[in-house]
Formats: C-alpha cells, structure tokens, sequence
C-alpha cells in the first residue's frame, strides 16, 4: 500500500458462496470497530470498494504501480455511515431510548449528523442521517443487550 502497487487477491463477499479474483489499487488500510478493511479501487469495477481483510486469500502484488487520487479521503468516504457501508441515499433515523441507554447516548460523538432531544424522566429521542440502515440494527439491538 505505500508503493502504491496494485493487488491482486482472491475474495469472498459476506453472501457469496466462493472466491472471485479482485484487482485493487488499495488506498487505505483502517481497523473500524474491530474489523480490518481495505479501501480501494477496483480496476475492474470501475470504483472504491471495501474489502474484510479477513475475507480475502492469495493476495499478492502485481509490480505494477498506480497514482492514488488526492480527492480520496477515508473520512468523507465514510461521512453518511455509522461504519464502514457506503452511500445508497440519505435515511432520517429517530430513535428512542430509555433512561439507562440514554446516558451512553449523550457521552460521545456516534455520527456527525446525530442530534438528541431531551424527553421526559431522562430519555432522549436520538437523530441521525445514513446512507444506510444496515449497520444501526445491531447497534440498537446492542444496548438492549447491556441489561441482561
């Protein structure tokens, strides 16, 4: 990745049955939430991916070099997203919660474009904007497992 040389590897999406061979410019390796990816530019589709590092077999790299966009930045690829799931639309979100997940809530910066109105005996209604509402189910759900 600091030579910037394209890479070749064997790669298996989460609902594939098997491998495909991927040609990738990678521009960014990042562990988000414990996961490891790659970003980067699939050749042959024509745009930036990201790929599970655990997902991937055979990699090796081509010699061939490439010239990294300056417009790619990791942050703004992922600005609309709670992780790693890339732009499909803009997805208004409220959600409510009780007085003990609200707590967590209001302790940190979850999304740029999270707000969180105080209601009532200390719960919050909790907004945000994604470009995908794959990644906040588990998210939700998550709290809910705190308690037991």
């Amino acid at each position: 990745m600091r030579k910037s040389v394209v890479l070749e590897f064997e790669y298996k999406k989460l609902d594939a049955s098997s491998f495909e061979k991927r040609t990738v410019e990678p521009y960014h390796l990042a562990c988000i939430q414990n996961q490891w990816y790659c970003f980067g530019h699939d050749i042959n589709r024509r745009e930036m991916r990201t790929f599970v590092l655990a997902r991937m077999r055979n990699a090796v790299g081509t010699g061939q070099t490439f010239t990294k966009s300056k417009r790619f930045s990791l942050q703004d690829h992922l600005k609309d997203s709670l992780g790693v799931f890339l732009p499909r639309g803009n997805t208004a979100s409220a959600i409510r919660f009780d007085k003990f997940a609200a707590q967590t809530r209001r302790e940190r910066v979850w999304h740029p474009s999270q707000q969180i109105q105080e209601l009532t005996g200390g719960e919050i209604e909790f907004r945000l904007t994604l470009s995908s509402l794959h990644e906040i189910e588990p998210w939700v759900l998550s709290w809910e497992n705190m308690r037991k």
